[in-house]
Formats: C-alpha cells, sequence, structure tokens
C-alpha cells in the first residue's frame, strides 16, 4: 500500500498519484482539494517484482500541486 497526502494550490486543478512497473497493473489516484487530503492507492507486486514506480504529477495549470509525506507500507 502507498499512503500519503496530496493537495492543489488552485480549486479546479488536478494532482495524480500513482504505482507503475510493478509487475501489475498501473494504479493511480486524483486529488483536486485545496486542503490535504490522504488517499490509500492498494497495489500487489508481481511474485518476482522487487521494486515499484512511484510518481506524483500535475497536470495542466499554472498553480502548484502537493504530493507530501508518502510512505510504502506492506500488508500481509
Amino acid at each position: 500500500m502507498l499512503v500519503g497526502w496530496t493537495k492543489v494550490a488552485t480549486a479546479g486543478e488536478e494532482v495524480a498519484v500513482g504505482v507503475k512497473s510493478f509487475g501489475g497493473t498501473e494504479t493511480y489516484l486524483r486529488g483536486s482539494t485545496t486542503s490535504y487530503t490522504q488517499q490509500p492507492i492498494f497495489f500487489t507486486t508481481g511474485v518476482s517484482t522487487t521494486s515499484a514506480g512511484v510518481y506524483c504529477y500535475k497536470n495542466s495549470g499554472s498553480a502548484a500541486g502537493y504530493c507530501d509525506d508518502y510512505s510504502l507500507i506492506k500488508l500481509s
């Protein structure tokens, strides 16, 4: 599980946080609030995969997007 906080500086803009290249289907969540919001992303790695690509992406628009305090948590 990937968990952390996102927000945008201006209402109506959007930031995306996701996980890819882990042996499964890329998964992501979008945030568009101007207050920090926590959204967990659940994913399962492939049998022999020991890494994953984690990203924070701000779409078009001139205001900032924030992705803070992200952690990977192993679930059993």
